[in-house]
């Protein structure tokens, strides 16, 4: 499956219902669901249809839940139903009328242990890559940040001037940047207002979309392409992270996680969830019964799930991002955009993961690739400030230390918290019931934090959508 390019999953079966196939691309990231039990092959989009259709009594996967309440999404294969599993990535799946059997493609175990490329043989196989997409013409995410700053630059290097789309209000700092490049390129551009009564109305539709994992502050990837055309080729920029070390990007003190290996990886990983764990315990007692055991053995299960052939600790961290947050995460954001037009992005693309992979860690750090990719395709591009800074050849020293003071963002979730309907919910939602008292729930509703209620707020969409007792 590495040497395929894209990002895909395939589903294929005869009509005289003999094998059934899935494949899935390196990071597969759209959810796409299988029950893996003696009989009939049961496999679908729909997580919540899919467990009906296998006559499954609903049950909460507790593991899952712990995902998305530490990590903001779910891990492995796990799903919110412990019987039902999500397709694996780099895989193929056949089932041949008794059960599924799975064969896993090493591109993972392989990737990290490639040879060091330099930085422009990364970006000449970025753009290769790239200019497949931009063949199809399509709209291109714009925001004040490098990973869309990086696809225009391209396209503008090839002549094209690509409609752009950016969430946002008048004074949010994505859509002040993204309307200067617009006007000075010449791009036509489209803003998209998120409004609070949107997560209420389309509540429904989105749970089933994400299988109940993605949570409701992070939903606005539907609103952003409602309303677009049909099948509307669309560039986004995401995995562009992978390309920038997301989990810690501290330039020189980025040197000590990466030399002390698997080891700082794991100290980095439990103090992470431990974090958030203690922070959400008061309110959320059934995620740790256990106390904070409960949280160890999770970050310790959800470590083993990654490995590289380098004793790199940043290699570590990389995979787990790649394989599980954006696989799960920005997946579930590609799948709400998805039921609109047609989402692609290169950073998705198992060359451009292979190539990234292979440089070496300091062009991985400051947004130095995504630099060279700008000043290289569109240089005009770089007078206008990322991150609340102009864009340079290199990071400068110390870049991880500076904080944005001025920085707009666009979230409405605090018109969603201070609905009424919110505390309805907190209180009598009979699937938060399952799990809180009301004296909790209470607690919640009255003292909650904003990152407690989102989790309970879209427990119970979750709940709505599976019939849960």
């Amino acid at each position: 499956m590495g040497d395929l390019p894209g990002d895909f999953v395939l589903i294929a079966s005869r009509p005289d219902g003999g094998p059934q196939l899935i494949a899935t691309s390196v990071l597969g990231t759209r959810p796409y669901f299988y029950l893996d039990r003696p009989g009939t092959a049961h496999h679908g989009r729909d997580l919540f249809a899919l467990a009906r259709s296998a006559r499954l009594p609903w049950r909460w996967n507790l593991d899952a839940l712990r995902g998305v309440a530490w990590f903001g999404h779910t891990v492995g294969t796990h799903t919110l139903h412990p019987e039902i599993q999500r397709v694996p990535p780099a895989s193929v799946l056949i089932h041949g009328g008794s059960h599924w059997r799975v064969t896993a493609d090493p591109f993972w175990d392989e990737t990290f242990g490639t040879p060091r490329i330099g930085l422009d043989d990364a970006v000449d196989i970025f753009d290769t890559v790239l200019d497949e997409q931009l063949a199809h013409r399509p709209l291109i995410s714009l925001t004040a940040g490098f990973d869309s700053r990086a696809l225009l630059a391209r396209a503008l290097a090839v002549g094209l001037t690509p409609d752009a789309l950016t969430m946002g209000h008048g004074r949010s700092t994505d859509v002040v940047v993204a309307t200067r490049i617009a006007e000075a390129t010449g791009l036509k551009h489209s803003v998209v207002r998120l409004e609070a009564e949107d997560y209420f109305r389309h509540a429904a539709l989105i749970t089933r979309l994400t299988g109940g994992t993605k949570t409701i502050g992070n939903w606005h990837a539907f609103f952003y392409c409602q309303g677009r055309p049909p099948n509307e080729p669309h560039l986004v920029g995401s995995n562009g992270e992978f390309a920038r070390t997301f989990f810690w990007d501290k330039g020189v003190l980025a040197r000590g996680v990466g030399l002390g290996g698997r080891l700082t990886a794991r100290a980095y990983w439990a103090a992470r969830i431990g974090g958030r764990a203690r922070r959400m315990a008061a309110f959320l007692p059934f995620l740790t019964p256990n106390g904070r055991t409960d949280a160890i053995a999770f970050s310790e299960r959800s470590l083993r799930l990654v490995t590289t052939t380098r004793a790199d600790g940043l290699d570590v961290l990389d995979r787990f991002y790649a394989t599980e947050r954006v696989r799960h995460f920005i997946g579930n954001g590609l799948n709400l955009c998805g039921y609109f037009t047609v989402p692609m992005s290169p950073f998705l693309d198992a060359r451009v993961i292979r190539a990234v992979a292979a440089l070496p860690r300091t062009e991985k750090l400051g947004s130095n690739f995504h630099r060279r990719v700008i000043a290289r395709n569109a240089p005009q591009l770089m007078a206008f400030p990322a991150g609340g800074s102009p864009v340079r050849h290199r990071a400068e020293a110390g870049y991880w230390r500076r904080r944005q003071q001025d920085w707009v963002p666009y979230s409405p979730m605090a018109g969603v918290y201070g609905d009424p309907r919110t505390g309805e919910i907190l209180r009598d939602s009979p699937y938060i019931a399952h799990f809180l008292s009301a004296a909790d729930r209470e607690h919640v509703a009255v003292a909650g934090t904003t990152e407690v209620q989102e989790f309970l707020l879209t427990l119970h969409f979750a709940g709505e959508a599976a019939g849960a007792g």
